[in-house]
């Protein structure tokens, strides 16, 4: 049984428990200013289709008009779709009107989408196909519909007005993490953890209207989500895609002048192969793994203009750390705490903080957190004083740099000592000729488990197995290097870019990978 401690809680909020307070900011209302502002100028492109900030105003007062019509506002609406122009007009509409939008990645198995729904009060849910649910079901052929076709394809009345942004200091949107397999983990947010991440990465990065962002990836990924609503909230105009066709992604960023690329490394990775040079793009802001080391020149190269910055965070916390180039971070750190943020290691509880150089659990303390798990059996966090841990293990050293041991769940017990797979995929990156790398854990009778290392390695050059243990020992000690290593050629990835472990795993169990 977890503690008070150990649980973070949400009940979803519903409009009959919503403490009203429709005087507070509310995101979508910036857009309004912008559509009063430059009407006729660029507010989203998606690949050769777009609108302007007038008629995405119109678009959402109508969306909203003609939800409001059947749904009271705070409750929960489901949105099934791939990336088009309808799942984004749906979304901020939603939100418009007041309602807890939750977004479902449209690759999931229905199974996972009808667990969800069993297990949540969903008044409506927005797909392409039919679905087995006593849920609302509003069919909608996303994947054709361009911008200007999405109001005609679910509003009777396209005349509507929707004249108050909503904003009821409840949840507003319901993200998932972890659904390749069983159900998805739901994290809630209000309006405000968003405003205020804002806000504080306007210190770190600033926007302006005269800016392009690109968000490149699954909007269904939280990441992408966020950046394209920040983006619309400075005025600039953004650029998404259906899905990431790197010939596509790379063409608009050249062709629209875009100024900011939010990504994951295996995306700007793939942009630096197209030989493309970006040298309109001022800020590439990469999160989700550590940037490696050896690439910094070939990242130069393609982004001659732009600035690195690197965050580290999760879900529930936001923005926790950022490293830019130029401040001299240790590479091996994840940098220094994000503007707003407090940052410390303490004890499992959260009671005592740590000193420096001493391993712990990772506590942040802001105003960008989130509200709590969707239900109470997906997510455990604690939090004491404020501050909330997600089970980040790590230390901070004499100049406040972030070190990541990695994840108390990825854990392994290697002949009695702790050892963090993370830590050790962070000095294999650094390696010149490791492209990608995920350790793993290989039950073991004697030791408890034994290290197996999968990578992949940069073509061009020739790699042996007594190569990486020399590299590792000069960061390592022996019973946290690897002796046993694995060639994959196919990284597998999940949806929002990250290493797919479980097909790693998998493909280890079957005998699928050649020994290095």
């Amino acid at each position: 049984m977890m503690s008070p401690l150990q649980l973070m809680h949400v009940v979803t909020m519903r409009a009959s428990n919503i403490n009203r307070s429709d005087s507070l900011e509310s995101i979508t209302s910036s857009l309004r200013a912008h559509a009063r502002q430059k009407p006729n100028q660029t507010a989203l492109i998606c690949l050769d289709d777009s609108i302007s900030w007038d008629q995405l105003n119109r678009s959402l007062d109508c969306i909203a008009a003609s939800l409001r019509e059947q749904y009271p506002d705070g409750e929960i609406i489901a949105v099934y779709l791939p990336n088009s122009p309808a799942l984004v007009l749906i979304f901020l509409a939603g939100v418009r009107a007041g309602y807890n939008m939750q977004v479902f990645d449209h690759e999931w198995p229905r199974d996972a989408v009808y667990d969800l729904l069993s297990a949540s009060d969903v008044v409506c849910v927005f797909a392409e196909l039919p679905l087995e649910t006593d849920t609302d079901v509003i069919e909608i052929a996303a994947s054709k519909l361009r911008f200007d076709q999405v109001v005609a394809a679910i509003c009777k009345n396209t005349k509507d007005e929707f004249p108050t942004d909503v904003n009821h200091g409840g949840t507003f949107y319901t993200g998932f993490t972890s659904g390749s397999s069983g159900t998805p983990k739901g994290f809630c947010r209000d309006q405000a953890s968003w405003l205020s991440s804002f806000e504080n990465e306007q210190h770190e990065c600033p926007l302006s209207p005269q800016d392009v962002i690109v968000a490149p990836g699954a909007l269904s990924h939280s990441l992408f989500m966020y950046a394209l609503v920040r983006g619309l909230h400075a005025g600039a105009s953004v650029i998404f895609s259906r899905r990431f066709a790197v010939t596509k992604i790379s063409r608009l960023i050249n062709q629209h002048k875009a100024t900011v690329l939010y990504a994951v490394p295996a995306h700007i990775q793939l942009l630096i192969k197209t030989s493309r040079v970006f040298s309109s793009v001022r800020y590439v802001l990469s999160s989700g793994a550590k940037w490696p080391e050896q690439m910094r020149d070939v990242f130069a190269a393609s982004f001659p203009r732009a600035e690195l910055c690197e965050f580290y965070g999760a879900s529930e916390l936001s923005f926790v750390a950022i490293s830019k180039n130029g401040e001299n971070r240790p590479v091996n750190s994840v940098g220094r705490a994000f503007y707003g943020v407090d940052v410390s290691v303490r004890s499992a509880d959260g009671q005592e903080r740590l000193p420096c150089d001493t391993a712990g659990d990772v506590f942040v303390k802001s105003n960008m957190l989130f509200r709590g798990y969707a239900n109470a059996a997906s997510g455990c966090t604690v939090a004491h004083d404020g501050a909330l841990s997600v089970g980040d293990v790590g230390c901070l050293d004499a100049a406040s740099n972030l070190f990541l041991l990695g994840r108390a769940d990825r854990m392994l017990v290697c002949s009695g000592k702790n050892v963090y797979p993370e830590e050790i995929e962070r000095v294999l990156i650094m390696h010149e000729i490791v492209n990608e790398v995920a350790v793993l854990g290989v039950t073991d009778s004697k030791r408890g488990h034994r290290l197996l290392a999968v990578i992949e390695c940069d073509s061009s050059g020739e790699m042996a197995a007594r190569d990486l243990i020399a590299h590792s020992r000069r960061f390592l000690p022996a019973y946290k290097i690897p002796s046993d290593y694995r060639i994959c050629s196919h990284w597998p990835r999940t949806r929002s870019g990250k290493t797919d472990l479980q097909k790693l795993s998998a493909r280890i169990a079957t005998d699928g990978l050649s020994t290095l």
